[in-house]
């Protein structure tokens, strides 16, 4: 499969709208919706709610207009986008966001040449370092404890916004039951009795794999994320023995890393959307702000 951005627009809902994609980001209090066995939104609260499946929203828009004051439609594709617009359907507000999908195999893995000096010193540097790397978590307040330590460095250095509530939920409500129903590669860092990093990946075909969710000890272990990346590329290549694709995950249009744009070798780019719909709630707090703005 070529998985460019036409490839991957087709086969968007197989390849990365999964059941545990949708699950990296809810909250524990948000609670999902399923029909026919299929998540089609989650309640994020009893004004608001967040669906995941276009049609969903189509097929009982006035339901949703009732019963909700802020609703949200996220994972859209650009040609999702277009059926919006065709059938009036009352947009709000639209965020783009940016996707990279990276190319692997065993020849880069081997990180030859001047180009690759951090990689190799990366690998090398760690690889001696004799972390334990286990597939599962020891105990669940190892996971806890590591990010809280990352949610409180991340904001040391003004970030407002972690979301590492998405991953204590994860791990807290659905990491077991995902990992037994789907093809997921969980790998856990321990440096002795320390979780210093882990990662949660998902195969969704046979070259193809998602990175859900990643989170390091950087600030004590300097550019783990990129011994973590490299570290699950080789085992990934030692037990599939083929080239595979990597979506490494989303971040705002203009808000991309250097490491997701530089690091590993890029095959193809698309994008996807959320969005806010116009609502009666909606549209009197746009008429408060006017009315305030005015004395």
């Amino acid at each position: 499969m070529l998985y460019d951005e036409e490839n991957i627009i087709e086969n968007f809902d197989n390849l990365l709208k999964t059941d545990t994609y949708i699950k990296c980001f809810m909250g524990e209090k948000h609670k999902p919706v399923y029909k026919d066995d299929k998540m089609i939104s989650f309640v994020k609260n009893n004004n608001e709610v967040i669906i995941v499946e276009l049609d969903e929203y189509i097929d009982n828009k006035e339901y949703y207009h009732e019963n909700f004051e802020i609703i949200r439609i996220h994972h859209l594709t650009e040609p999702q986008i277009k059926k919006c617009k065709e059938l009036s359907i009352p947009i709000k507000y639209k965020q783009r966001l940016f996707n990279i999908i990276k190319h692997i195999d065993g020849n880069y893995l081997e990180f030859n040449g001047k180009d690759f000096r951090v990689e190799r010193w990366n690998r090398n540097h760690y690889d001696k370092a004799g972390f334990q790397v286990e597939t599962t978590f020891r105990k669940i307040e190892d996971v806890l404890e590591l990010l809280s330590h990352w949610d409180k460095f991340k904001r040391s250095t003004g970030t407002l916004m972690t979301f590492t509530g998405y991953d204590k939920s994860f791990f807290k409500n659905y990491y077991e039951e995902n990992k037994k129903k789907y093809d997921l590669l969980t790998l856990f860092f321990y440096d002795n009795d320390k979780l210093i990093a882990f990662q949660v990946m998902e195969k969704t075909s046979d070259d193809f794999w998602i990175l859900h969710t990643r989170k390091t000890d950087r600030f004590n272990y300097p550019n783990l994320n990129l011994y973590v990346d490299i570290y699950t590329f080789r085992k990934i290549w030692e037990e599939y023995g083929i080239p595979f694709y990597v979506n490494m995950g989303f971040e705002g249009y203009k808000k991309m890393t250097d490491y997701k744009i530089k690091r590993f070798t890029t095959h193809s780019r698309f994008e996807s959307y959320y969005l806010k719909l116009e609502t009666e709630f909606t549209k009197e707090k746009t008429k408060e702000k006017i009315v305030n703005s005015l004395f």
